[in-house]
């Protein structure tokens, strides 16, 4: 499956489920902490730390772990009451096995979208689909540079639950990373690439308003991959 069919697919899906939601339940005000007001911004700063994820390459099977280490400066804009453009800037640093590959310019874009709400509890459900782009700088080894030319995509779903100024959540999400790589073998140049193992992953977090329109948030994710994620965010 090409990059474009991807998107397209979660794109697609999103949409679906939004254009789904919107005649279930009509149009709702935002209430979900990490979220903008209609026609307003939201921005922030965050940080994701991955260990471990299990991956393989393509041709041969081989299995391997990646490390992942990404920086983002990120924009939202509620386009509607329910859903939500997402913007980021960054920078990210990986590491296959052997190779360690420099810190490079990262950026991501996304869609959040609330599709229920239920007010008496105070409780949520959500919907999102990311896709990253990771160019990390060429690594040199053994008097040959290795490149690679990652990216990710990522749909999630989630419950939440509000405490005032606190809201705890979870989720299950389907991501896929892929890794294609080029380096110097034998007189010639091998391209290949890998792939990651588990898809299928739950991710656990919390939000908490600090003082107005200022925040601070976490994440835990597990099964596709063990990392965390910290962030802090101001809404206009």
């Amino acid at each position: 499956m090409t990059k474009s069919h991807v998107l397209r697919l979660g794109l697609g899906l999103l949409l679906g489920i939004i254009q789904l939601s919107s005649c279930l339940h009509p149009a709702v005000a935002a209430n979900a902490l990490h979220f903008p007001e209609q026609k307003k911004f939201l921005v922030g700063l965050s940080t994701r730390q991955i260990n471990n994820r299990d991956i393989f390459e393509y041709d041969d099977m081989i299995s391997d772990e990646l490390d992942l280490t990404y920086t983002y400066l990120e924009a939202s804009y509620a386009v509607f009451n329910d859903l939500a453009v997402d913007l980021r800037l960054g920078s990210a640093k990986y590491n296959v096995s052997w190779i360690e590959y420099g810190s490079g310019i990262a950026w991501g874009l996304g869609l959040r979208t609330m599709l229920f709400r239920w007010e008496e509890q105070d409780m949520l459900v959500g919907a999102g689909f990311q896709y990253d782009k990771y160019n990390p700088d060429d690594t040199l080894r053994h008097g040959h540079y290795f490149s690679t030319d990652p990216d990710e995509w990522d749909i999630s779903i989630e419950v939440a639950k509000s405490f005032n100024r606190l809201q705890v959540l979870g989720g299950i999400e389907y991501s896929e990373i892929t890794l294609p790589f080029e380096h110097p073998e034998r007189g010639s140049t091998r391209e290949g690439g890998f792939k990651q193992d588990k898809e299928l992953g739950i991710y656990f977090g919390a939000e908490v308003i600090i003082l107005d329109n200022f925040g601070i948030t976490g994440e835990v994710h597990l099964i596709a991959d063990k990392s965390y994620s910290l962030g802090v965010f101001y809404k206009f």
